[in-house]
């Protein structure tokens, strides 16, 4: 059967509707027999008492049929019932959905990463001021004895200042060369091995000009040879010295 006030399916012997609450009236067939039909007593004391058809309607109208399996609504007044509320389903978890926001969500944390990351050095160099050199001599001693042992051209640049590093750059070719000439004199007089022990000693004064100090840097290579670089220190920062150097 269907609800008469909704019009949705329910069980045949439902006295509400399961889905608006609404109580539901029961008709007899259209071809029952009227005589067997149970009196209503309030409908039969309408009618003696006014004796009028037309009065009937007025306080009490049947209720229209269901026609085609459509609802229809009651004429008339209607018991005032409370409606039963059904659990609503919760809502549907879209696993694509969430994966999607998770996968955005790590997408944005990289990107703030990275920029902070970018903030980072800027600042570095900011506040260092992008200086090159060497804060410590032994340092940069090191570094010099590793460039010759390696004949790296870019790793020996690294050691002298920004002026002389033009010098170097265009006399690039020639500079390589004498690396690898170096590079076998060493092997030659201090063995093969001089780079595995390198020991920066002591440094010595030489001059100073115009706030620029010069040292003299005392090196031991493989704990039995001695040798000797020269270095410059301007504004704290260590520095080959390309007018007393081997190349």
């Amino acid at each position: 059967m269907f609800c008469t006030n909704c019009g949705k399916e329910i069980d045949n012997d439902s006295l509400f509707c399961t889905h608006c609450g609404a109580k539901q009236i029961v008709e007899e067939p259209a071809t029952a027999d009227v005589s067997k039909s149970e009196p209503v007593e309030s409908v039969q004391n309408v009618t003696d008492n006014s004796g009028s058809e037309n009065n009937e309607k007025a306080e009490f109208d049947p209720v229209a049929p269901n026609v085609g399996g459509m609802a229809t609504t009651p004429i008339g007044p209607n018991p005032v019932t409370p409606p039963i509320s059904e659990p609503q389903p919760a809502a549907p978890v879209n696993p694509e959905a969430s994966g999607s926001n998770s996968k955005g969500k790590k997408s944005n944390s990289f990107v703030l990463i990275g920029i902070a990351a970018v903030v980072v050095i800027v600042l570095a160099f900011l506040i260092f001021g992008g200086k090159s050199g060497y804060k410590d001599y032994k340092e940069l001693v090191q570094d010099y004895y590793t460039a010759i042992y390696k004949k790296d051209f870019n790793a020996l640049l690294k050691c002298y200042d920004k002026e002389d590093q033009k010098d170097l750059k265009e006399d690039k070719e020639d500079i390589k060369d004498e690396l690898k000439d170096l590079r076998e004199f060493y092997d030659d007089n201090y063995d093969r091995g001089w780079s595995k022990k390198i020991k920066v000693r002591d440094r010595s004064k030489i001059d100073s000009d115009d706030g620029v100090t010069y040292y003299r840097i005392y090196v031991e290579l493989n704990g039995n040879y001695s040798d000797s670089v020269y270095v410059k220190k301007y504004k704290d920062r260590y520095y080959i010295d390309a007018d007393r150097d081997r190349f």
